[in-house]
C-alpha cells in the first residue's frame, strides 16, 4: 500500500464521512476514457470539473446546461460537439454547439473531483451542503438550481465551504473571444471572481488551449525551493520519513511559508498550530508568524517528499486497487 502524506491533509473520506452520500455516484459516465478507472494524481495529472452551456439558437437550449469531469477540457469540449466521432455524454448530443464556461482545476485524484462534480450536480442531495447551510443558521432549504446563474451560485458555495475552500484549486474561465467566431457577453463577472475566498485561485481571459498548456494548480505547483535548507522549522530535522509502529516507515510531506520560505513538515506544522482539525483552513507559520491558507500550504508541498510508485517501491510496499478509493476520497 502507497502511504500518502500529503493526501492525509488535503481531505480523507474518513474526515467528512462522504461514503454514503458519495456511494449512489457511478463511473458510467466518466469523460476520461478509463471506464470508471481510479488513479492516482502525478505532478502533470490535470483533473477537472467544467460547465457547458449551449449557444444553439433553438429556443429550448436558453439556459441549458452540463455539467461534467475530464482530464482535458479541450478534447472533451470538441466531443461534445461532435467534433470527436463515437464520445460525448448523449446528454449533449441536442443543443449543439456547446460553450466552455468554466472549469476547476486542480484535485489530488479522480475520485476528489468526481465528489465534486456530484455536488455540483446534485446540492439538494448533498449532505455536506445541507450541514453547511444549518451551520449558517439559514432555516431554507437548499433550492434545485437552474440555469448559467444556478450552478454558479452553487459553485461559489461549493469553493466556500469545507473541504474544498481548504484544498488548492483554480478556477479557470476560458476567453469568451476566443472560444466561438461570435463575441458573447460576459457571464462570469469580476464581481463574482472576486467574491471567491483567498485560497481558490482564478484564471481568466485565456483560450481553452493555453489554459491547458500551464501547469495545473494544485499540490506542489508553487515549490522552487529545493537548492534551500530543508530543516523543518518546528521540529528542527530534515527526517523525511517518520517510525510509526513496528517496521513502518511513513514519509513526511515537506512545505514552506510563502512569507519567510521557513521549511516545515505539515504534520508538525499541524501540531504546531493546534489545529482541531487534520485539514484546517489556515496555520500560523512558526517563525515569522504570518497566517498561511493551508491551500498555499498545500501548493508549497515538496513532490520530491509526496509519495510516488517509485518511493513505494523504495519502501518495498505494493500498490493495493482500494488505495484511491479510502486513502484519496473528500468531503
Amino acid at each position: 500500500m502507497i502511504l500518502d502524506p500529503v493526501a492525509r491533509f488535503s481531505g480523507t473520506e474518513a474526515d467528512y464521512g462522504l461514503h454514503d452520500e458519495f456511494s449512489s455516484c457511478t463511473f458510467a459516465d466518466d469523460d476520461s476514457g478509463e471506464g470508471g478507472t481510479q488513479v492516482e494524481a502525478s505532478s502533470t495529472e490535470r483533473y477537472c470539473c467544467y460547465l457547458l452551456v449551449s449557444e444553439s439558437t433553438d429556443k429550448m437550449a436558453r439556459n441549458r446546461t452540463y455539467i461534467g469531469f475530464t482530464t482535458d477540457p479541450s478534447r472533451r469540449l470538441r466531443q461534445h460537439n461532435g467534433e470527436l466521432k463515437g464520445a460525448g455524454a448523449h446528454r449533449t448530443r441536442a443543443f449543439r454547439p456547446w460553450r466552455l464556461l468554466i472549469f476547476v482545476e486542480g484535485f489530488r485524484s479522480q475520485v476528489q473531483a468526481l465528489q465534486f462534480e456530484w455536488q455540483w450536480q446534485h446540492p439538494r442531495n448533498s449532505r455536506t451542503q445541507r450541514q453547511h447551510q444549518a451551520g449558517l443558521g439559514s432555516e431554507t432549504s437548499i433550492k434545485q438550481p437552474y440555469g448559467i446563474a444556478g450552478r454558479l451560485q452553487v459553485l461559489a458555495r461549493l469553493l466556500a465551504m469545507r473541504p474544498w475552500c481548504c484544498i488548492a484549486l483554480r478556477v479557470v474561465v476560458p476567453d469568451r473571444h476566443r472560444t466561438s467566431d461570435q463575441q458573447k457577453p460576459r457571464i462570469v463577472s469580476e464581481r463574482w471572481l472576486a467574491a471567491l475566498p483567498l485560497s481558490v485561485r482564478s484564471l481568466r481571459d485565456v483560450s481553452v488551449v493555453e489554459a491547458v498548456a500551464k501547469q495545473p494548480d494544485g499540490i506542489g505547483s508553487l515549490h522552487r525551493r529545493r537548492d534551500l535548507s530543508t530543516l523543518c522549522c518546528v521540529c528542527f530535522t530534515r527526517e523525511q520519513f517518520v517510525e510509526k509502529g513496528r517496521r513502518k516507515r511513513y514519509p513526511q510531506a515537506t512545505g514552506y511559508c510563502l512569507h519567510c520560505t521557513a521549511s516545515f513538515h505539515l504534520q508538525c506544522i499541524v501540531q504546531y498550530a493546534c489545529a482541531e482539525r487534520l485539514l484546517p483552513e489556515s496555520v500560523h507559520c512558526a517563525r515569522c508568524q504570518q497566517l498561511i491558507a493551508w491551500a498555499d500550504v498545500l501548493r508549497s508541498v515538496d513532490l520530491a517528499t509526496a509519495p510516488s510508485t517509485r518511493l513505494g517501491a523504495e519502501l518495498g510496499e505494493r500498490p493495493s486497487p482500494s488505495t484511491s478509493a479510502s486513502v484519496f476520497s473528500v468531503d
